[in-house]
């Protein structure tokens, strides 16, 4: 029985050793940045002017793409009134120039005079 509970003992050093490691190891990266020569502050203030600079021309190219839906969305409401206008005229010139087929047409009730 003593030499499991040796082996358990070591398999749980091995493992705190093992995450104390990787501790370490992960906080090496955590460095202060070096403020004192102002590199990167520099470095920060042209990202920022980058990124306004990208920011303005997409807020340009969006109204841009705005506009122009806009059109289109005017066009097709002038369109689709203009067609349905087109289609109105159509039918009352085709009914105005229609003959009156007196032949075929025949009363579908007679003329039942009461006295």
């Amino acid at each position: 029985m003593k030499s499991t509970d040796s082996s358990t003992l070591t398999c749980l050093r091995r493992f705190c050793a093992l995450v104390g490691v990787a501790l370490l190891l992960g906080l090496t990266g955590c460095s202060m940045p070096d403020f004192a020569s102002g590199k990167a502050l520099r470095s920060l203030e042209e990202e920022v002017t980058r990124i306004q600079t990208v920011q303005q021309l997409v807020e340009r190219r969006l109204g841009l793409w705005q506009v122009a839906a806009a059109v289109f969305l005017v066009l097709a409401g002038f369109a689709l009134v203009g067609g349905a206008a087109l289609g109105s005229r159509a039918r009352r010139l085709r009914d105005r120039h229609r003959k009156p087929n007196t032949e075929s047409q025949t009363p579908s009730q007679p003329d039942i005079t009461y006295p």
